[in-house]
């Protein structure tokens, strides 16, 4: 239960897949990915109204891993938890950073948070700070 203004949602966004991500006040974000489309995955309603989102709109079966064999590398990357950068700086999640909303998730080599969404090959020479354990993560290769 949220008793304070701290979660307050300040946007939505949803991809094809049924991705949704929740902007919440003081820069907190939820992302949620769905399992599975061929049933009610999320259902979100707008406060105060009966107003609402169904993912699925329809009877399908959005996941990857059922429509045909898929080498998991191809779409999620764990990153390898490395030392902080000397110079320069890294990027800094969670809220995951999306570069591109349909591409490779990149988690956490420690923790296994998502912290970046882009597309495969994208972070090469990028350092990411996982806020949540405090760990640095690169790109393996």
């Amino acid at each position: 239960m949220n008793e304070s203004d701290r979660f307050v949602v300040i946007a939505a966004k949803q991809t094809n897949r049924g991705d949704i991500t929740l902007e919440l006040a003081n820069g907190y974000a939820i992302l949620l990915f769905p399992a599975s489309g061929q049933h009610e995955a999320w259902r979100l309603f707008a406060s105060g109204s009966d107003r609402h989102l169904v993912f699925p709109t329809e009877e399908r079966d959005y996941a990857i891993s059922r429509r045909k064999p898929v080498d998991t590398s191809e779409w999620e990357v764990w990153l390898k938890v490395t030392d902080a950068p000397r110079t320069g700086r890294a990027m800094q999640a969670p809220p995951a950073v999306i570069l591109s909303p349909n591409g490779t998730r990149y988690r956490c080599g420690r923790c296994g948070r998502i912290l970046v969404i882009a597309e495969f090959g994208a972070l090469k020479d990028f350092v990411v700070h996982c806020g949540a354990c405090d760990h640095y993560n690169e790109v393996p290769l």
